[in-house]
């Protein structure tokens, strides 16, 4: 198999004797026992750095003068990475200024709270913007900071939270892919200075705990299923579109992971109906398919539709063409976006093959499956954009920092900085997204060494 920057080849045995005899210490990654009840058809990923393994990092193993050019490089790229993404969330502060309308979105969530415990309908506002259209168990999540009774407490322990939990994130995937803070500093700046993260915050979306439900599923499906289906029940029941990540544990036979899930949704809903009646669990599914059906084309919407929109109104008003296709899908938005959802599924199909005869390792799975997840919704805005962080942290990790993948994804993040208020509005986004999941499609079954 070639060398490819998914996953660097294995040296050879033979190779691995030379370097030995010019007395370069050859090393071999280990491997965790996977859980004894259940067998992982995929690679064992690489021990952790406390047992042994030294991992390679993208500044690390360089000659002094080429770590030195690489970390001013490195150094200039977050710099001019952080000042788009202030600039980006500045020009947002333009429109939503602070602090009239920080929070904005989760002040919605409390009103369907208040509507909910008092009885009344939580989806009585059956709106794009400042309806609650989420399932009713994630009234749990909003009513826990409910409680703090100051808005500004309330909110400054709403920040804080989600500032702490996207830095376990980033700290949990360096050290399960053996990192430590020397190889992996950029990985914080890279998520914490995000600019669709920064909006995240104010809005005051619930995106980063949506994200740390399938940050526990990719982390424990191997040593607790517990931990690891209560993961997905949670991302599940914050935002509807990770049910697409059952397809991972399924794949991976992992029973007792997809098994618990289910079993955590149900019981959520359960409590949920205990708590805020019944009639909120008998609607939402009504609500979701009322959901399903809307349509945002402003220039705000981040949908791939929406993207399609702006390029062949771009396209007829400033080079007086039009193109056929584009005029099609572009008036057929139902369609349209059931040929977008058949197209991911068919890459998680095919990507659930692979993983099954052997010929591709989990990583690839998940990181399909989770830009899958980011870039399929029908009604998306530039928050959104936050679910890209971890699939990337995890490829990046995987390649066991490999610099094309490094590069690849810095160059992705950097776009994703700066699409926001300029042309094409969010259409890089998605096209790099798609490229990077057709990459990563290709068989490399392998574990890179170190």
């Amino acid at each position: 198999m070639a060398d490819s920057p998914i996953h660097p080849r294995q040296p050879s045995r033979l190779t691995n004797r030379c370097r030995a005899s010019q007395g370069i210490t050859v090393s071999r990654p280990e491997t965790d026992d996977v859980d004894k009840g259940e067998k992982d058809e995929g690679p064992a990923r690489p021990a952790p750095h406390h047992q042994g393994h030294r991992a390679r990092g993208f500044l690390m193993n360089k000659t002094p003068v080429a770590s030195r050019h690489l970390g001013i490089l490195m150094g200039l790229y977050m710099f001019f990475y952080l000042a788009l993404g202030f600039y980006t969330e500045l020009r947002f502060v333009e429109r939503m200024p602070i602090p009239d309308l920080l929070m904005e979105d989760f002040k919605f969530y409390e009103r369907a709270l208040s509507d909910a415990l008092q009885e009344h309908d939580p989806y009585r506002t059956l709106r794009i913007g400042p309806g609650y259209l989420y399932p009713p168990p994630a009234l749990f999540v909003v009513e826990a900071f409910h409680c703090v009774k100051s808005a500004l407490l309330r909110a400054s322990f709403y920040l804080s939270f989600n500032i702490v939990l996207l830095m376990f994130i980033v700290y949990g995937m360096a050290r399960y892919y053996g990192y430590g803070i020397n190889q992996t500093w950029y990985w914080y700046i890279l998520c914490l200075g995000f600019a669709p993260f920064l909006e995240l915050l104010h809005v005051g979306q619930i995106n980063v705990i949506t994200l740390f439900g399938i940050f526990m599923l990719f982390l424990w499906i191997e040593k607790s299923p517990l931990l690891s289906g209560c993961g997905l029940a949670l991302a599940t029941l914050t935002k509807m579109s990770p049910v697409l990540f059952f397809v991972y544990p399924l794949a991976r036979k992992k029973w007792r992971v997809f098994t618990i899930a289910l079993a955590m949704v149900i019981i959520l809903l359960g409590l949920s109906a205990l708590r805020y009646g019944l009639d909120p669990v008998i609607k939402y599914p009504s609500v979701l398919r009322w959901l399903t059906n809307q349509f945002v084309l402003d220039q705000n919407s981040q949908s791939l539709l929406a993207k399609l929109v702006w390029l062949r109104r771009a396209l007829s008003t400033r080079l007086g063409f039009q193109i056929p296709i584009l005029d099609f899908l572009t008036t057929h938005h139902a369609l349209t976006h059931r040929i977008l959802m058949l197209y991911i599924a068919a890459l998680i199909l095919a990507s659930s093959i692979l993983f099954a005869v052997g010929k591709q390792a989990p990583e690839a799975l998940f990181i399909i499956i989770g830009l899958g997840t980011a870039l399929s919704p029908n009604v998306m805005w530039y928050h959104h954009y936050t679910f890209i962080l971890l699939p990337l942290l995890v490829w990046m990790g995987w390649s066991r920092l490999d610099w094309r993948v490094v590069l690849w994804c810095l160059a992705g993040l950097i776009i994703a900085q700066n699409d926001r208020w300029v042309p094409p509005y969010g259409l890089l986004i998605h096209a790099f997204g798609h490229v990077s999941m057709l990459i990563i499609l290709p068989s490399y079954p392998t574990v890179s060494g170190s």
